[in-house]
């Protein structure tokens, strides 16, 4: 791709823009199914595990983060390892948005815990394939693959403590 054909900031603001709509729709989705209640309340929860507003927090600087690294690697990545990238973290995306569901909505344990397991392995092959088409890139997916570790942590926790195992 040419210097012509990457894509400007103005699709770097799109992506934000898509990125904040995404997950303020699913935060406040999770917020109108009663699912923080549901979590805080009705669960038995480890004592590590962070308040709902802070996790808040924490997913939508992840997925501002995924959202920068797919610009960055589409802007700045090598040839051939560019789409390999991208496909990582678009990957990433869509499993975070297939535990919203399975966790928040079904309020399944045990499929949660594979879903998360799932996005887990996405984003550590999203860090690795963008770390190989952008390093300055691949950076940028670290403190998403901190936190996913420590959802998934923190998934496995939950469905330990209230499904008997």
């Amino acid at each position: 791709m040419s210097g012509r054909e990457r894509p400007t900031v103005g699709r770097l603001a799109v992506y934000f823009v898509l990125t904040a709509a995404f997950t303020g729709l699913i935060a406040g989705g999770a917020n109108a199914a009663g699912a923080y209640d549901w979590v805080y309340q009705d669960l038995d929860r480890p004592a590590w595990l962070l308040p709902g507003g802070l996790l808040t927090m924490f997913w939508v600087a992840k997925t501002m983060l995924l959202a920068f690294a797919l610009w960055s690697v589409e802007r700045f990545g090598r040839e051939g390892w560019r789409w390999l990238g991208a496909a990582g973290v678009l990957g990433t995306i869509v499993c975070g948005l297939a535990w919203t569901i399975v966790f928040f909505f079904m309020r399944d344990l045990s499929l949660g815990l594979l879903a998360v397991l799932a996005s887990w392995v996405t984003t550590v092959f999203a860090a690795w394939a963008v770390g190989r088409a952008s390093v300055g890139a691949g950076a940028f997916l670290w403190l998403p693959l901190i936190f996913q570790s420590y959802a998934l942590a923190a998934s496995f926790e939950l469905m330990r403590l209230n499904t008997g195992l």
